[in-house]
This record gives structure tokens, sequence and C-alpha cells, in this order.
């Protein structure tokens, strides 16, 4: 899901089955879930909202995701039958095997494994994110439509922070004024 790199990844990992609208391919995105350390050096986690008000979003699902994510959710129905009632339901898409939240530093971990085993540089999760809004931009997509998707109060946001790939986008600008004026 963080692949997909609209979502933080709090608020992947607090992702519920009920924020998917299949019929329509999006998720809302609603809630993160926050880790904190106790005193006694043991992390507990909670339900929190997302980062700001404006957080609050619909995100769209491409197609290929949403049969990914049924396929996902069949499986976690098995295994919940497996488990029995030591499952703690809380509708989380992503989840431990025994249905709590996932711990971030272990989906960092597999994260990193994966990467490396596919022989690719190490980045940090949230460098999805940023691919995903760069590839966004460099590809055309409106701006507004990258800052509704990633979360962003205002585009002035989207672009102070993906400012990198505006000249790419300011040489396909001047190529499509070339062709519509020597057409």
């Amino acid at each position: 899901m963080d692949l997909w790199g609209k979502g933080r990844p709090s608020e992947a990992r607090g992702l519920q089955w009920r924020d998917i609208d299949w019929r329509n391919g999006s998720a809302q995105i609603v809630r993160a879930v926050v880790e904190t350390r106790s005193g006694a050096g043991q992390n507990t986690w909670k339900f929190d909202g997302c980062k700001t008000a404006g957080s609050h979003r619909s995100v769209s699902i491409p197609p290929s995701l949403l049969e990914q994510l049924r396929f996902h959710q069949r499986r976690q129905v098995e295994e919940k039958l497996l488990v029995g009632p030591g499952y703690a339901d809380y509708g989380l898409v992503f989840c431990t095997a025994l249905g709590n939240p996932l711990n971030l530093s272990n989906v960092k971990r597999s994260f990193y494994t994966i990467l490396k085993k596919a022989g690719l540089p190490r980045i940090r999760l949230y460098d999805l994110r940023h691919s995903y809004a760069t590839m966004q931009l460099a590809a055309g997509t409106a701006t507004k439509i990258v800052s509704e998707q990633l979360g962003h109060a205002s585009t002035a946001l989207t672009l102070d922070i993906y400012s990198h790939a505006i000249p790419s986008l300011r040489q396909k600008a001047a190529e499509v004024a070339e062709d519509l004026l020597w057409r």
C-alpha cells in the first residue's frame, strides 16, 4: 500500500476495511496508528487522527491494487479463523497475524529486506510518498490533484516540497507551447 505512495506510513497502518470503497475504487484516509514508548521502554500504540484536519481525504485506488486488496482480505479472514478468539479484530487492512497494528520498526525492517533482495538502494519508507508525488508531477498530473491525494493543506506546500520536479515540467510546457504554435 505504501508503494501506492499517497499515504503516510502511519495512515496506511491505520487503514481499516470499512475505509475501502470497493465500488468506486477509493479509500478514506481518516486515522493513523501512533506509537509511543512507555516509561518501561515498551512500545504502545493508539488510533489517532491524521496529521492535520486537511489530511482527511479520499484517495483513488487503481484496479490492480483493489484486486490485491481483495486477495489480501480473503487471506486475512482465513488467518483470523485459524487464530480464533485470540485475534484482536480492529478491522485493520494491514496488521499482525494476531490482528494488532503493525509495528513501524518491523515494517521498516521488512521494507529494507525487500529493497536489498531486489538489489535496490536503501531508502526511507516515506520516500515512496515523495517518489509518488514526483512521478505524478513529472507526468503532468495537476498539482491540485497530487496535493489532495497527499493530504496537503495547499498546493503551495506540495510545490515547496516537490519543486525539484518542476524543471522537467517547465521543459514539457515549452514543448507543448511549441507544438501549439507550429502545428
